[in-house]
């Protein structure tokens, strides 16, 4: 059984905004990470650091279940600041237990 996703990655600036973003049903779990800069670097990701954003309200589901996942995104930028930069990202797979 998978205990959540690693991938490396890098990009041209570091500190930009990603929000990782899995939807169980219809409800989004996510995760906001920063980017590294130039370097490649390995992130990890287990399934119990997903939350539900408060944005979506009370709605949906309250509990993470990955076994009902449906997509996986990367989100990149934040509504409070502009950011700008190319992010480069390998070797995305699931970690077992």
């Amino acid at each position: 059984t998978a205990a959540g996703l690693q991938w490396v990655w890098s990009s041209d600036a570091p500190d930009l905004i990603v929000h990782l973003s899995v939807m169980v049903d219809e409800t989004p779990f996510e995760i906001t990470l920063r980017t590294p800069g130039r370097f490649w670097t390995e992130v990890t990701v287990r399934w119990e650091d997903f939350v539900k954003p408060a944005w979506f309200g009370e709605g949906g589901r309250d509990e993470f279940d990955p076994t009902l996942a449906r997509t996986i995104g990367f989100d990149l930028g934040s509504w409070e600041d502009d950011q700008e930069g190319v992010i480069w990202i390998d070797d995305l797979h699931y970690i077992e237990n």
